[in-house]
Parts: C-alpha cells; sequence; structure tokens
C-alpha cells in the first residue's frame, strides 16, 4: 500500500509539475493540451513497465520495453528540473532542482518496486506455497474408501460386486 500511494503521489506531483512547465512554455491558452503533454512522456513509463512484466512473465528480455522505459524516466526527471524556474527574481537556489527531480524519481523507483513484486508474486508462488504443494506432492495416493465418498469396502455379510 505504501509502495502504491507513493507511485501515485510522485507520478502526480511530477505531472502536475510538467502541466505547469507546459502552461509556461505555449500551453497555456489550452488546458487541455497543458494537462495531456505529460502523458505524451509519462505514459512511455508505464507502458514500458507493463511491456517488462510481459517480458518477464515470458522469460525473456525485452530491451525495447526497458529502453522505453528508461526514456520516458530520464525524459520526466529532465524536463521537471530542466523546467524549473525561480520563486524570485535572481539565480535559482538549487534545492528547487532537487524538489523538481524527486517526485518523477520516486514514482520511477517506486512503480517499478510495486511491478516487481507483481510480477515475483505472478511468476512464483510465495515460500508456504511452495511448502504446501511440495508436501503434496510427497503424499501417498489416497487409498479407496478415504476421503468425503468412500467407496464400500465388501464386508462378511456382502458378497462382492461384479468385477470390472
Amino acid at each position: 500500500m505504501v509502495i502504491a500511494v507513493l507511485t501515485g503521489s510522485g507520478f502526480w506531483l511530477s505531472y502536475a509539475h510538467l502541466a505547469e512547465v507546459a502552461a509556461r512554455h505555449g500551453l497555456d491558452s489550452s488546458p487541455i493540451r497543458q494537462w495531456a503533454w505529460p502523458a505524451t512522456l509519462d505514459a512511455f513509463i508505464v507502458a514500458g513497465e507493463l511491456l517488462m512484466f510481459r517480458a518477464g512473465l515470458r522469460r525473456v528480455t525485452d530491451w525495447w520495453a526497458i529502453g522505453v522505459t528508461a526514456t520516458g524516466s530520464v525524459g520526466s526527471i529532465a524536463l521537471n528540473v530542466l523546467g524549473v524556474s525561480g520563486a524570485t527574481p535572481g539565480p535559482v537556489p538549487h534545492l528547487d532542482y532537487i524538489v523538481a527531480a524527486v517526485p518523477p524519481t520516486a514514482s520511477m523507483l517506486a512503480f517499478g518496486v510495486l511491478m516487481r513484486q507483481i510480477h515475483q508474486r505472478v511468476a512464483r508462488p510465495l515460500p508456504h506455497e511452495e511448502k504446501v504443494r511440495i508436501s503434496e506432492d510427497r503424499l501417498p495416493p489416497r487409498a479407496s474408501g478415504t476421503g468425503p465418498n468412500p467407496d464400500p469396502e465388501p464386508g462378511p455379510d456382502t458378497e462382492p460386486g461384479p468385477t470390472p
């Protein structure tokens, strides 16, 4: 849950900042384009991570997916940092650049962790599930007459039935 919250908040902060950057650089007259512009970059992070997830399930390395994710991530971080403008006249404090870099970096890392956890959960059973499966494999075959609907065994007063 913490990772999902971190992913969402980092993504939202990064996305909102990129929308502000878009507004300051020509898209201020169109709020729809201003808010759509960050998706042209950030959606590559999501798409790349999903492609890597699919490749992991297939047990292959998809370098295209890695490249798409890296391009989206590096681009988002770079544009967040390059989009910093000082709140006051004069030089921009260095901390403003760090503040701009943290949300996209946190979002990228948290989303990667989230996708890794999902992949590990889907691709491999949890340790206790593995132990259960192994112990079930070691059980002897179930004998006739056990379980919820046991076959009646002939007793001293019954005749054996026909042989199949």
